[in-house]
């Protein structure tokens, strides 16, 4: 008896600290239409996705790449004098975190006011169900919805500064004694796709894997958002699966499309060929 008792409260446990299914996210932005969604309503933390609203709202104090910023230790970048555009490329392509705490301690008022920037301005453009105590991300009282995710990429994605960034797939910073190496996180979704236009991933042990990405491809752009899965691998295969999905996609639509121009042209033809005596 005492056995099955130790079984049952096993299984309760595992239960009880199972992880939630990925919520995922696939918007067209040119039809403005969603094509796919998943747990969609699911608020869970967003990890270092976070770093996109960072960048937004760094880059609306101060677009100045070139202004040097004196940081601290525990960066990837060295203590001392550090170009503004470095610190963002950290951030971005590495996903540093004192990276982004640097940006916060940086704006007005220090990184109390940034992080009340940071909601208002995630409230501005629509997520309502959105809320940051962070500029990093590694707080899981970061949360958000993978609907709400894609809203804040899909605005991100507009500056050039921060989308041009975020895809750098290998990125060195000659520093006076050595040289900064920041390879990206996503460095095999972008391998596997050059159509991605902005990228940027996120990792915490109560988050699980997320990544958020604006694709384009034959003219069509659209929003994948990843949130939640259980490791790296699976975080690339949802994610190369979405993406590939909707290729197929766009591929039939423009197929469909040529077959009907040719069906178009050929009535066309006939209805004069043939009451003409042309035929």
């Amino acid at each position: 008896m005492k056995i099955w008792s130790t079984i049952i409260l096993l299984v309760v446990s595992i239960n009880a600290h199972a992880k939630k299914p990925a919520s995922t996210f696939v918007y067209d932005e040119t039809s403005d239409v969603v094509i796919s969604a998943s747990e969609a309503n699911v608020t869970r933390p967003i990890a270092s996705l976070t770093k996109v609203m960072t960048a937004m709202v760094a880059l609306e104090y101060d677009s100045n790449m070139n202004r040097e910023m004196k940081i601290a230790g525990g960066s990837r970048l060295p203590a001392g004098n550090n170009l503004r555009g470095e610190v963002f490329t950290a951030m971005l392509v590495r996903s540093d975190n004192q990276a982004a705490e640097f940006l916060a301690a940086d704006y007005p008022g220090g990184r109390k006011a940034f992080i009340k920037a940071m909601n208002k301005k995630a409230e501005e453009i629509g997520m309502i169900n959105t809320r940051f105590v962070d500029p990093s991300g590694l707080s899981s009282s970061n949360t958000s919805t993978v609907g709400e995710v894609a809203i804040m990429i899909r605005v991100a994605a507009l500056q050039p500064i921060l989308s041009d960034t975020s895809i750098l797939k290998h990125v060195e910073i000659k520093k006076k004694k050595y040289k900064v190496i920041l390879d990206n996180t996503n460095k095999m979704l972008l391998a596997a796709f050059d159509e991605i236009k902005f990228s940027k991933t996120g990792f915490t042990n109560p988050a699980g894997w997320s990544v958020g990405m604006v694709i384009e491809k034959h003219g069509k752009r659209f929003v994948v958002v990843v949130l939640g899965a259980n490791d790296k691998n699976h975080r690339y295969d949802v994610a190369k699966k979405l993406i590939e999905k909707h290729f197929s996609v766009i591929e039939q639509d423009i197929e469909q499309e040529k077959i009907h121009q040719e069906q178009s042209w050929w009535k066309k033809f006939l209805d004069w060929a043939v009451p003409n005596g042309n035929i």
